[in-house]
């Protein structure tokens, strides 16, 4: 987690975390092609979701992604996931 800059934190595996990580893997999609697309502002993302089986259940759907199992009401878990160095956060 300590290379990721300017991220986008998503909070919870839910239906509407799944929009938003499915509309911010199509981002990715869309900046890979051009330079430096890596480095642009919330091109990289994380989600934070106690349940590893939500999390399961999603890089299965998705495919690999930065994920923190942990509790995203907790200070700890907000500070691991380098919510100091991101770009922005989705409490879904």
């Amino acid at each position: 987690m300590e290379e990721l800059r300017n991220h986008v934190i998503v909070c919870g595996a839910g239906p509407t975390a799944l929009y938003i990580l499915e509309e911010l893997e199509e981002h990715k999609r869309q900046l890979g092609g051009q330079a430096g697309g890596a480095r642009e502002p919330g091109n990289d993302y994380l989600l934070i979701e106690p349940s590893s089986e939500a999390v399961e259940r999603l890089v299965r759907r998705l495919g690999s992604f930065h994920f923190l199992t942990a509790d995203p009401t907790e200070d700890q878990a907000l500070e691991q996931a380098g919510i100091s160095s991101a770009y922005g956060i989705f409490p879904a």
